[in-house]
């Protein structure tokens, strides 16, 4: 934090990573985490679409459709608007696999986020009407014993614990 939220002091300081207390005026703000969904998708063979990120952070990188959790919303409907937004396609059974804490890097700032990963099959038509966009240039399909760990998005790493126990 640079500065306190109500007297804009600077002598704002973090004493356990996430309380943050102003020397100034005594004031407390928490850096909670924030929400996110990740969404693993499966063809009807059983292997994982990843999706090959557009833009930054990660551009290049493969990565689950996801975002955050928009004020109102409920994670299933998060899940389905992100997999709406990023490929063009309605998904409508998930299943809850868990839940992983992560960061989200943007703009020099780091926020602390939790994710909550569900998994949806997709037919072949589904499959044939993903759109790519800017922010989704390509995608891939693999089987999970050779899913490229190695060129996983940083922001989804976690996703191997649920993966991979």
């Amino acid at each position: 934090m640079l500065h306190c939220l109500h007297c804009w002091s600077q002598a704002f300081s973090s004493s356990n990573g996430n309380r943050y207390l102003c020397e100034s005026c005594d004031f407390t703000f928490y850096l909670n985490a924030s929400w996110g969904v990740a969404v693993l998708l499966k063809d009807i063979s059983g292997n994982y679409l990843r999706m090959i990120r557009g833009r930054d952070p990660y551009k290049g990188y493969l990565d689950t459709a996801g975002g955050f959790i928009d004020p109102g919303e409920s994670a299933e409907e998060a899940a389905r608007r992100e997999c709406h937004e990023e490929l063009g396609i309605e998904i409508h059974t998930l299943t809850y696999l868990g839940s992983f804490p992560g960061e989200y890097e943007r703009c020099e700032i780091t926020r602390p986020i939790i994710n909550l990963v569900f998994e949806a099959t997709l037919s072949l038509d589904q499959i044939a009407r993903i759109s790519l966009s800017d922010e989704i240039t390509g995608v891939e399909s693999y089987p999970l014993d050779l899913l490229p760990r190695d060129r996983l998005a940083k922001n989804i790493e976690g996703i191997q614990t649920l993966l991979f126990p």
